[in-house]
């Protein structure tokens, strides 16, 4: 069976969600702006791979990227609301919507 589509995926630590989290919205908010402002193709190949990097999929025609975090214990991060890693996955629970 051939695969329909790949997920990038990347395995961190509790230690790691942080810093990873951090870049990876950053990453995602600095493309949302070059894709706003069409300078896909203005992107250094330095700035297309440190956004690749951190999002983990190539630059495309995709307006927007979408992220999903899974966690081994879910239900202990989504237990207090006062926690700043829950606060963090709710801010960026949803796209921007333009």
């Amino acid at each position: 069976m051939s695969t329909l589509i790949t997920i990038p995926t990347k395995i961190v630590t509790y230690g790691e969600i942080d810093g990873v989290l951090n870049d990876l919205i950053e990453a995602k908010a600095a493309y949302d702006t070059v894709v706003e402002k069409h300078q896909i193709n203005q992107l250094t190949s330095d700035s297309k791979q440190e956004i690749l990097t951190a999002i983990g999929t190539e630059i495309s025609k995709m307006k927007y990227y979408y992220t999903l975090v899974i966690f081994d214990d879910a239900m202990s991060v989504f237990k207090n609301k006062q926690l700043p890693l829950f606060k963090k996955l709710f801010k960026n629970r949803q796209p921007k919507i333009t």
